[in-house]
């Protein structure tokens, strides 16, 4: 019998044609690769950033890494304040270069991240310890790479603690302890000091995510415009779960939801917050069963093997960019499916997602994006 599980939440995928790094940790509950109810997702967060506060009190400085950390960095903000500050790393084109703090993640599929600076000084002041969020660390380097970088172009963050905290920490306790010599420190939900990471599969059964609906000729569906909070840029978290709550408003005013017992809300790459906030409004406010997660830069290989995570998965064009690739794995069929998305109107995404979820037999289709 083969194993895909590091443990019960985390499963083991394979990259598709990644050198850098064969393998993929699938977190089943944070709401990117694999559908989940929103409240599983949102509880997981919670939970971090509730750790967080009570260790440190007077943090109010967070900062979530792209892209898939982007809800879990929110999340755990949600719990330390309302006026904790928020803002995400990104890979987006959206912020100039020459404002922004420039990084590299060698073992990504896209190395490059930024981080903004305008007005990161006062807030760095402001805080007591500086929070960095990610789903994973496995060797630190990534982190220890951006807080170097944020200590040289920031004076203000010498003299400060940077916490790390993931959902998954793999870093040994002699590395975390060489970490806190440099006065950065580690916060994390499971603990998985020095697991190897093996692919134990049958490779040879792996095959790419399907072509099927990249270049789709469908007619354009119709749009929702909505706006939706750029955290991207430092942002308090009441004023990003408001606005969450007035797009849930928007969402629930233009669905129609009679008859509609399961609903699938899916986010866009770096947007994920978003989709599973509304996600927790519908099965709260319309009685309805939720599932959430999102698009992604990762290419990942498709089995069908028992256990393997990502037993479909489909090419799509990006929202953000119609030159890029983003993925889609574990589509199921739903009643209905709400699409939110902070990139503009990308012709070539529209399309080629209105053809997917057409193709599931999902009957009630919605799109709402937001301007970039």
């Amino acid at each position: 019998m083969e194993n895909w599980s590091l443990f019960e939440p985390i499963k083991i995928a394979k990259r598709y044609r990644n050198t850098k790094r064969s393998y993929l940790l699938v977190n089943t509950l944070q709401g990117k690769h694999i559908p989940v109810r929103p409240g599983r997702a949102l509880h997981l967060f919670g939970s971090l950033g509730t750790q967080i506060h009570r260790k440190y009190p007077e943090a109010s400085l967070v900062i979530g890494f792209s892209e898939t950390a982007t809800a879990i960095g929110c999340g755990a903000a949600a719990m330390m304040g309302a006026q904790c500050n928020y803002l995400t790393t990104t890979r987006e084109e959206t912020i100039e270069n020459g404002d922004c703090l420039l990084f590299r993640e060698e073992h990504s599929h896209a190395v490059e991240q930024k981080l903004y600076l305008k007005g990161l000084s006062d807030l760095i002041g402001s805080t007591k310890e500086i929070i960095l969020v990610d789903d994973e660390i496995s060797t630190g380097n990534t982190l220890r790479n951006i807080v170097r970088e944020l200590r040289e172009a920031i004076p203000a963050a010498r003299d400060h603690a940077v916490v790390a905290a993931s959902i998954l920490n793999r870093v040994s306790p002699g590395q975390a302890q060489a970490f806190e010599r440099e006065n950065i420190f580690f916060e994390s939900i499971f603990q998985a000091s020095g697991a190897e990471v093996q692919l134990t599969g049958q490779e040879t059964n792996l095959t790419a995510p399907s072509d099927r609906f990249y270049q789709a000729s469908t007619p354009l569906p119709d749009v929702i415009p909505v706006v939706i909070e750029n955290a991207r840029k430092p942002v308090t978290v009441a004023a990003y779960l408001r606005n969450c709550r007035e797009l849930a408003d928007v969402v629930i005013e233009h669905t129609d939801l009679q008859n509609v017992h399961t609903v699938l809300v899916l986010g866009t790459e770096e947007c994920m917050y978003p989709a599973l906030a509304v996600a927790k409004e519908l099965e709260s406010r319309c009685h309805i069963r939720a599932f959430c997660h999102a698009t992604t830069r990762s290419p990942i290989c498709i089995g069908t093997e028992a256990g393997y995570p990502m037993q479909n998965g489909f090419r799509l064009a990006s929202f953000y960019d119609a030159q890029r690739d983003t993925y889609l794995y574990n589509l199921q069929t739903y009643d209905a499916a709400v699409l939110i998305s902070d990139a503009g109107k990308g012709e070539a995404a529209l399309r080629s997602m209105e053809a997917m979820l057409a193709a599931c037999r999902i009957p009630k289709r919605y799109y709402f994006l937001g301007e970039r």
